[in-house]
Order: structure tokens, then sequence, then C-alpha cells
């Protein structure tokens, strides 16, 4: 998890993630959240404003907002 942001702080751009998952949120908050060029945000992103429900697939941190 945070493999693209790790990238983009190390080449010094500031990074603000969006994590849908309340699952990995912790790990991602835990690996970065010290970083004052970091801003990690608990939502998801789509084209229009709404809610949506997150489907968890086998495991909690593969999840989709495709229900199939």
């Amino acid at each position: 998890m945070g493999q693209k942001s790790q990238v983009f702080l190390a080449a010094g751009f500031r990074v603000i993630a969006v994590e849908p998952n309340p699952n990995c949120f912790p790990a991602i908050n835990y690996k970065f959240g010290r970083n004052s060029d970091f801003t990690l945000v608990s939502s998801a992103l789509g084209a229009a404003p709404g809610r949506t429900t997150l489907n968890f697939v086998d495991d909690d941190s593969t999840a989709s907002l495709r229900a199939d």
C-alpha cells in the first residue's frame, strides 16, 4: 500500500492520497502520517457527489465499487 505515494514523496512532491477502504487507512496513515508533505483522506472519489457501497472481496484490502 502506498507505493505511488512513496515515489512522489521521494521526488519532492506534496501528496494528497484518497483511501476509501477503512481497513487500509490505518496502515497507510502509519506509514506516511508523520510526513508533513502527505495528507490522507478517508473517502472515495467519483464524477458526481453522492454515496456508494464499497464491496469487499476475499480479504480486507481488496475492495471495489462494483458488486460483481
